[in-house]
């Protein structure tokens, strides 16, 4: 607990070196907290050189003892490639996610809903995102919510999915701001707001989320605020987003909220 208020700044004067010290004493006496922490360290370089090999080292010291943290860790080391192997990316966030970790809980069930590294099960990844979810991890409230909205591997339900949604957004979530966003637009599960409809878009174009940043561009462009609506094509099309590259490109060629080149 020292290390980790040390690490922080918690009630002291934040210490990285300090928290380091108390770290490496707890792990080398076992403690598998200190370990995952310490393996994050080493992982990120966070006070010391880099060396994913330690980090791995303790996390599989620390997953001995059935700490979840360690098991998620591993799996996504595992899965992103610091020790490429899918197999085993797989097997340690569903032993975390049995062990009620929510972040592994969410990743697994990604892996099942898009059928990576083993058979797309959409009942298992509903069952996971639910969960996740249910222990307000973000990702997997919007996750569940999209399932609801499309209707896999559950009854289709708008109206659930928009509450969903913006419980997701107004914690920050800018893929659920997006989401809301449209909700919104089309008045799927909620009455049709062009006012909420600008400040979701806004909200997540705020965090650079190019499909947003392109949606509040034609919601500009419709209002005729051509020229916001030109800063939002661009930041969008930018950041690799196809329709925005469109749009654009049709901002040059029609002159709009920019000077005309055909």
């Amino acid at each position: 607990d020292l290390a980790i208020a040390y690490y922080k700044g918690v009630n002291v004067e934040q210490d990285v070196t300090l928290a380091l010290e108390h770290l490496e004493k707890a792990s080398n006496l076992g403690d598998p907290a200190a370990q995952v922490w310490l393996g994050f360290c080493y992982q990120r370089g966070i006070g010391v050189d880099f060396n994913h090999e330690h980090a791995l080292e303790l996390y599989r010291k620390s997953a001995q003892t059935g700490n979840a943290a360690a098991l998620f860790n591993l799996g996504y080391c595992h899965e992103h490639g610091i020790a490429p192997d899918e197999t085993k990316a797989y097997s340690y966030y569903e032993q975390a996610a049995l062990k009620g970790h929510p972040t592994a809980q969410n990743n697994l069930a990604n892996l099942l809903y898009i059928g990576k590294h083993v058979p797309q099960n959409l009942q298992q990844a509903l069952y996971w995102f639910d969960l996740a979810s249910k222990q307000g991890n973000l990702e997997a409230i919007n996750n569940y919510a999209n399932m609801l909205f499309h209707g896999e591997a559950t009854p289709q339900n708008f109206q659930l999915a928009s509450q969903l949604y913006a419980q997701a957004a107004q914690q920050g979530l800018a893929e659920a701001q997006n989401n809301l966003g449209m909700c919104y637009y089309y008045g799927y599960g909620v009455q049709q707001s062009l006012e909420n409809v600008r400040h979701w878009f806004e909200r997540a174009s705020e965090q650079n989320h190019p499909e947003a940043q392109n949606n509040l561009g034609m919601i500009y462009e419709h209002a005729q605020e051509y020229e916001k609506a030109f800063e939002m094509y661009q930041k969008s099309a930018f950041q690799g987003f196809k329709l925005a590259m469109e749009h654009l490109a049709d901002c040059y060629k029609n002159g709009i909220g920019v000077e005309r080149d055909d």
